[in-house]
C-alpha cells in the first residue's frame, strides 16, 4: 500500500524540504513501527536510491523490514552474526559500501568490523567490451582473489565456468551470473540478464583489512536511526533520526502518528468511524474480510470511496495469510489507518 492512499502526496513536504536542505532531521511523534514505516516510506521512497535504517535489534529490524515493504519501499534486512562474513553477505555489504539498494541493519551490525572497502577497490578484476583476453592469466586471477571453478552449470556467487568461447561468472555484488562472450583472445559481448554492459569489475572474495561498517557507508545513502541517539551523525551522509527523546536537536519535528485502540464490538468501531467521518478524518481499512465489512458499512449508509479524500473510507482487501500493521492515526492530518488487527 502505498502512504499516499493515507496520508495524500503532500503531507509532510515541508521535512522532505528541511531535510534536502540541511541533511539532518530529528522526527518525534512515530509511536510504533507502522507509523515509522509509513513516514521513513513517504519522506524517502522516491527520492532515495540508497537507504539504510539502523535500528536497535534483530527483532526490531525484521519488522521494520516488513512494514517498509508494505509500503512499497523493500528494504531487506540484513543482520550480521559475526566477522565471518559469507559469500553472499560480502556481496551486501558491497552494496552498502557503493550506495546501492537499501537495508535494515541492527545496531551491532553498524559496530561490526567487516573487509575493508579499500581491499575491495584495490584488488578488484576489471572486463571491459573489445579488450583481449587471456584465460589462463584470468583464471589465475580470479583464484587469487578467492573464485572457484564450478563444476555444474549453475553458480553460485563467488563462482566461473568456462564452455568453449563463453565463460560463465557470478561476481559477488551482482543480482545473477554473467556470460562472457568471446572469440579470437577478444571479449566480444559481456551480458547481464541478456543486457550488454561495456564493462564489469569483478570484486575479490578475500580481503586483508577491517574497518567498522559504520564509516564505510556511501556518502550517498541515506541513513535513517531508529531510536539510536546516540550515534553520532556521519556529516557526509544525510541522515533522519526517528527519536522518542529528541532532547537538545537543533533541526526537530513532531508528528503525532498515534496509536488506534482496540474495537471490543462492532458498534464501538461503527461509533468510532462514524465519529471520524464528520470531522472530515480519511479513513483506510486494511481488511481481509472485506466483502463482510463493505456490507455491515453500506446497512449503517455509510458509503465507501477508492479515493482519498476528507470524511471517506476507502477499504484495501487483504490476503488471507498477510501479516498486518498495527493501526495508526494522525488528528493533525485527520487520517487512521484500521487493520484487522485493532
Amino acid at each position: 500500500m502505498r502512504p499516499s492512499v493515507l496520508i495524500g502526496t503532500t503531507s509532510h513536504d515541508e521535512l522532505r524540504e528541511l531535510l534536502k536542505k540541511h541533511h539532518h532531521l530529528t522526527v518525534s511523534g512515530c509511536s510504533n513501527a507502522t507509523a515509522k514505516s509509513l513516514f521513513i516510506s513517504h519522506i524517502l521512497g522516491k527520492e532515495s536510491p540508497s537507504i539504510v535504517i539502523v535500528t536497535e535489534n534483530r527483532e526490531h529490524a525484521v519488522e521494520l523490514s516488513h512494514w517498509n515493504a508494505f509500503f512499497e519501499v523493500p528494504t531487506p534486512q540484513f543482520l550480521l552474526q559475526d566477522a565471518s562474513v559469507s559469500v553472499e553477505e560480502l556481496g551486501i555489504l558491497l552494496k552498502i559500501m557503493k550506495g546501492e539498494g537499501s537495508f535494515v541493519i541492527d545496531r551491532a551490525t553498524w559496530d561490526m568490523e567487516v573487509p575493508s572497502l579499500s581491499d575491495f577497490q584495490e584488488q578488484a578484476i576489471l572486463l571491459c567490451e573489445g579488450a583481449s583476453i587471456n584465460f589462463s592469466t584470468l583464471f589465475d586471477a580470479l583464484i587469487a582473489v578467492g573464485y572457484t571453478h564450478s563444476p555444474d552449470t549453475h553458480l553460485s556467487p563467488g563462482q566461473y565456468r568456462r564452455t568453449g568461447d563463453t565463460l560463465a561468472l557470478f561476481p559477488i555484488g551482482e543480482p545473477s551470473e554473467i556470460e562472457i562472450r568471446t572469440s579470437f583472445d577478444r571479449i566480444d559481448a559481456i551480458l547481464a540478464l541478456g543486457n550488454k554492459k561495456k564493462e564489469l569489475t569483478i570484486y575479490p572474495l578475500l580481503w586483508q583489512h577491517v574497518l567498522p561498517l559504520s564509516s564505510q557507508v556511501h556518502a550517498k545513502t541515506v541513513l535513517v536511526l531508529d531510536e539510536q541517539d546516540e550515534i553520532t551523525l556521519p556529516e557526509e551522509n544525510t541522515c533522519l533520526k526517528l527519536s522518542s527523546f529528541p532532547e537538545g536537536e537543533d533541526l526537530h519535528a513532531h508528528v503525532r502518528y498515534l496509536s488506534v485502540l482496540k474495537f471490543y464490538t462492532l458498534q464501538d468501531f461503527l461509533n468510532d468511524v462514524k465519529d471520524k467521518l464528520n470531522q472530515g478524518w480519511a479513513l483506510v481499512i486494511v481488511t481481509k474480510r472485506a466483502e463482510e465489512l463493505e456490507a455491515i458499512l453500506q446497512e449503517e449508509n455509510i458509503s465507501l470511496s477508492v479515493e482519498r479524500h476528507a470524511g471517506s473510507i476507502t477499504i484495501v482487501p487483504a490476503d488471507s495469510q498477510a501479516l498486518l500493521p498495527h493501526s495508526i492515526q494522525n488528528p493533525d492530518l485527520k487520517c487512521a489507518l484500521i487493520t484487522d488487527r485493532e
